[in-house]
């Protein structure tokens, strides 16, 4: 095993998301990244930022667990945005937009906490809303720690 799991979970965790994006389906029309798409983001866009690790030793190193290794629980954190740009709008709107599609990931997360058997669970752990205004329009990013759990050897 590697040492972090935190990589290929956000991986499927992107996946999962981008697989709601066909016609047709919550995600329809919104720009799903990997990493922050930069200039070339669009006006919804759900992207993933940092990951923290926090590692603990479940036991001591054994030649029958692991090859020696020691078995550890991870704990990574991902920081998942979603941002809109809502043109001659209000904030209210951008952020009840933002919110819509936060509701999209909570759902997904609530669905399967295993993101397909990559981690034992994954969970919402925080968020938060920022937003402004100028005269094109309003922005709003609502940004979540995803929390996911992992044993690794």
């Amino acid at each position: 095993m590697a040492g972090t799991a935190a990589v290929t979970a956000k991986k499927a965790l992107v996946d999962a998301l981008a697989a709601q994006t066909g016609p047709g389906l919550p995600l329809e029309k919104i720009q799903v990244a990997y990493g922050n798409p930069g200039k070339y983001m669009q006006r919804e866009c759900i992207f993933f930022g940092r990951v923290r690790i926090d590692q603990t030793l479940s036991t001591f190193a054994s030649p029958s667990v692991g090859g020696g290794r020691q078995p550890r629980t991870e704990i990574a954190t991902l920081s998942v945005y979603v941002a809109v740009r809502k043109i001659k709008s209000d904030v209210y709107a951008a952020e009840l937009r933002a919110a819509e599609l936060g509701t999209v990931l909570e759902e997904l997360l609530a669905g399967d906490p295993t993101g397909g058997g990559q981690v034992l669970v994954q969970t919402v752990e925080s968020g938060d809303i920022e937003s402004s205004f100028d005269d094109e329009g309003a922005d709003a990013v609502l940004t979540y720690s995803v929390t996911v759990r992992s044993e690794l050897v």
